[in-house]
């Protein structure tokens, strides 16, 4: 019988690479720090409103909008300058303004604003590590390795969304928010002390342009031209521009319901409680969904779960909506994290195996701008909607478009059709027989 050892190194090939279980580790427990300051910031903040989604809206919107304005320059440096480097930089800065939400908690003298100030300044920091964590994969693992790579690094993220929701909320309903926020602060120092360990290091030969003398500055300043490199790359590549436009679609109208879940736990008569127990069974569910995903072996399987995947994160908020108990509230966040983190662990997969790793950090950058851009401008506008209608509705009407989007992908989009067939983008020839 395999030792567990031996189970491991076949399952998860990628974890053999000690560079990449590093940044497995790092992204577990800075993600861990990211769930539980969003479970305690959108608590805080709907307690200190008076139960207002809108202000949780708010929330929501300052945490996701550093995906458009910080993301981009992010994935520009991610292409030009050590990326291990750049996810330092994010970390410590989780650190500082993580503290800094202690601070104005223990003093006494945090207000709404304060929270959304504070929610944006740690997006921005986030958003830095977002690219260049996403980058660096493809540079410490052989390409064979990749998927199961991508589905870990996915598993680390939604793993962590147990792990930080759960002590997060033993914290927040017996002694307060300003212990999850130290719990916060803890967790992203370990994940620094991982990234200080790497032995990754640019590749003298690559030649980049700070190797060549380029200031960090002077990225900076070119960042436009940079960005517009990018965008014209995606636009010249259908295959990417499909997933792209896909992944938008699909955040926006599936994921954004962070401003929603407040609400919804009242009128089931829950408490923070209850918000919590959702967050965690989101998390649980999007473990067993990137698990499965980092399982894969042959394109057939990646085409079926694709299916399975795409439908199935229409599915998750139906049920959210239309629960009228707290069980099966929880069985429908369990649902869409299952189905979601897994049809996001895929897409992103599809642009890792086709993108140049010369664009890499912009191309994914891009990536998740569209996607933290949607989810931060629907949070916002659906948290404002919940307040003037039925909530359930905000949950459900979306969902139901993002099943007809993909109905109606299957017969208009050649490459969306590739992948739900073929698992894979299929070359010119293969298409002629599609």
């Amino acid at each position: 019988m395999p030792s567990f050892t031996a189970i491991i190194d076949e399952r998860f090939p990628a974890l053999n690479q000690y560079d990449y279980r590093r940044l497995f580790i790092n992204g577990f427990f800075t993600y861990g720090a990211r769930w539980a300051d969003i479970l305690a910031r959108g608590w805080l903040v709907f307690e200190l409103s008076g139960n207002s989604a809108t202000a949780v809206g708010w929330v929501a919107f300052a945490s996701f909008l550093p995906a458009i304005v910080v993301g981009p320059i992010a994935g520009v440096l991610a292409d030009h300058i050590d990326r291990r480097k750049v996810l330092i930089f994010g970390t410590l800065g989780g650190v500082i303004f993580t503290l800094l939400q202690v601070v104005v908690i223990v003093t006494d003298v945090v207000e709404v604003w304060h929270v959304i100030l504070l929610g944006f300044l740690s997006g921005a920091a986030q958003s830095t590590t977002i690219a260049a964590r996403q980058s660096l994969i493809a540079n410490v693992v052989k390409k064979e390795q990749l998927m199961n790579a991508v589905a870990l690094t996915a598993l680390a993220r939604h793993g962590s969304r147990i792990f930080g929701p759960l002590i997060g909320t033993v914290l927040l309903t017996t002694v307060g928010a300003a212990p999850v926020f130290i719990l916060s602060t803890v967790l992203l120092l370990i994940g620094l002390v991982e990234l200080i360990r790497m032995n990754y290091r640019i590749d003298p030969g690559t030649e980049n342009k700070l190797s060549q003398g380029v200031s960090v500055g002077a990225v900076i300043s070119n960042v436009s031209n940079e960005l517009l490199s990018g965008i014209q790359y995606i636009r010249n590549d259908s295959r990417i521009l499909t997933i792209v436009w896909l992944v938008a679609a699909h955040c926006g109208l599936t994921m954004s319901i962070d401003a929603l879940l407040p609400t919804r736990v009242t009128d089931l008569n829950g408490e923070e409680d209850l918000f919590g127990i959702a967050l965690i069974a989101i998390g649980v569910g999007s473990v067993f969904g990137t698990v499965i995903i980092s399982q894969l072996s042959n394109d057939s399987q990646r085409a079926w779960t694709f299916r399975v995947m795409a439908i199935g994160s229409g599915i998750g908020p139906i049920v959210l909506g239309s629960s009228g108990t707290a069980i099966i509230f929880v069985i429908g966040a369990s649902i869409a994290g299952f189905t979601q983190s897994a049809f996001m662990a895929m897409t992103s997969t599809f642009v890792q195996e086709v993108v140049s790793d010369e664009f890499r950090g912009r191309v994914l950058s891009l990536y998740i701008m569209l996607a933290g851009g949607t989810m931060a401008f629907l949070n916002l506008g659906f948290g404002r909607v919940t307040d003037l209608f039925d909530v359930r509705a905000v949950f459900i009407l979306p969902a139901i478009l993002w099943l007809i989007i993909i109905a109606i992908a299957v017969f208009r989009s050649s490459e969306f059709k590739s992948l739900i067939r073929h698992g894979r983008f299929v070359s010119n020839d293969e298409k002629t027989l599609i």
